[in-house]
Order: C-alpha cells, then sequence, then structure tokens
C-alpha cells in the first residue's frame, strides 16, 4: 500500500515542475442480497476541496443509480450476462454491471457518498471510493466479456494509471494481483454474492503507450464483468 498517501507522490513533481497525481486515500464496502436499497461507502480520511474523487462499482445482477450527492460524471458503464455470454446493454436485467463516476469535490464533502441499487439488487455489489490530488482530468478505456487485459492507454510521463478489474462468480475466496508494473492498492470480496473488485496503481515515467496490462487471477468462474484502464494526469 506504499503507494496511497504521503510516501510517495505528495511533493513530487514531473520534468517540467508540474506536481503529479496521487492517492490520498482508499475505501470499499461491500453488500450481499441487499435488495432494493442504498448502499454506503465512506469518504477517504484527508480529502481536500479540489481534490479528484473516484467512485467504481462492480455488481452482481443488480444496477447502480448515480451517487445522491451533486456534481458526478459517468466515465463508463458496462456490463456482461451473468452466464459469462457475449457483452450486452448494462441496463439489461441479466447483466452483472462495472460502473465509474468521478467528481470534483468541494469544500463540503458528507461522510459519506451513497448509490442506490436497482433492479432487485439480490446478488451484492462492491464500492470502491479513492482520492486523488494533483489531478486535472481523466480518460478511460475497457475491455469486457470476461477479460483479465486492461486496454491500452496513450500517457504522458508523470500521469497515474489506474486499472479496475471487477468480477463476479466463482472467484472461490482468492482476488488477483495487479499486472506486473501495478500496485495493488485495494480488493474486496463479498463472498455471499461472489462479487468482487481491485484496483492496480501505476505511475508512468515515459510517454508513450502504454501497453496492455493483464491481471494475475486464478479465479474458475466464467465471469469477469470488466477490465478498465483511465489515466490520471
Amino acid at each position: 500500500m506504499g503507494i496511497v498517501g504521503s510516501t510517495v507522490g505528495s511533493g513530487s513533481s514531473n520534468a517540467a515542475g508540474t506536481p503529479i497525481p496521487y492517492v490520498v486515500n482508499v475505501t470499499q464496502a461491500a453488500y450481499a442480497n441487499t435488495g432494493a436499497a442504498t448502499i454506503t461507502v465512506p469518504v477517504p480520511a484527508g480529502l481536500e476541496g479540489g481534490d479528484l474523487v473516484i467512485i467504481a462499482g462492480t455488481t452482481r445482477n443488480s444496477f447502480l443509480a448515480d451517487p445522491s450527492t451533486s456534481g458526478w460524471t459517468q466515465l463508463y458503464e458496462v456490463g456482461v450476462k451473468a452466464s459469462g455470454a457475449a457483452p450486452d446493454d448494462p441496463l439489461a436485467a441479466t447483466n452483472d454491471v462495472g460502473v465509474l463516476w468521478w467528481k470534483v469535490a468541494t469544500d463540503g464533502e458528507p461522510a459519506t457518498y451513497d448509490c442506490v441499487v436497482t433492479d432487485d439488487g439480490t446478488d451484492g455489489q462492491v464500492l470502491t471510493c479513492m482520492v486523488v490530488r494533483n489531478a486535472s482530468s481523466i480518460q478511460s478505456v475497457y475491455s469486457i466479456d470476461g477479460a483479465k487485459v486492461a486496454p491500452s492507454l496513450n500517457a504522458t510521463a508523470g500521469d497515474a494509471l489506474v486499472s479496475v478489474h471487477g468480477l463476479a462468480f466463482g472467484i472461490n475466496g482468492t482476488l488477483p494481483n495487479a499486472p506486473d508494473g501495478m500496485y495493488t492498492i485495494a480488493a474486496q470480496h463479498e463472498a455471499t454474492s461472489d462479487v468482487g473488485q481491485a484496483i492496480g496503481f501505476e505511475y508512468i515515467h515515459t510517454t508513450e503507450a502504454t501497453g496492455t496490462r493483464t491481471w494475475q487471477s486464478s479465479w474458475a468462474g466464467t465471469d469477469t464483468v470488466y477490465t478498465s484502464m483511465f489515466r490520471i494526469s
């Protein structure tokens, strides 16, 4: 976890003297068989106005409405049929879903962020909330339908690279390790519903395409919900 907080980044700059993005803190929350309900993730400690706040959600057979507080932008919403078949519309009732939102924090953020579970929400959800400082932009690519491979992005030296890996069914209690070169900064498994999510992080030192990154997992099921890669600069 040395990549989180002041151990890396709080006083660091790139070659041009621009402060580089760094992770202040991360929180996670997992829910099983909630039914139609509101689920909550704590706001990470150390949040300040102007920080970038990211919420990543992974669900099994349920869907999440936008967080209840204002200012959120959805970066992506992806889904795969619960059978592990071809990718499908994220709003279809048989889907597992991965979704990510971001916002710039104000000085009056609440103690928790809430998301309403739509559909019946019977099969569990995992939320991760991450606070990033010195960030001004975010962009992403993603893959679905059982892929463990995070797609390549064009990145600039000093960027932060983040991958979200969502899993549902057949995890067997073993969450994946981040791809080579990345740190696992958060991982959560909700055992009752067998849904999980892991976050990988890396600093980019050279301006170039990142290349694909493969998560190292031994999960037995067919339902990787999605694998995303996004760049923070």
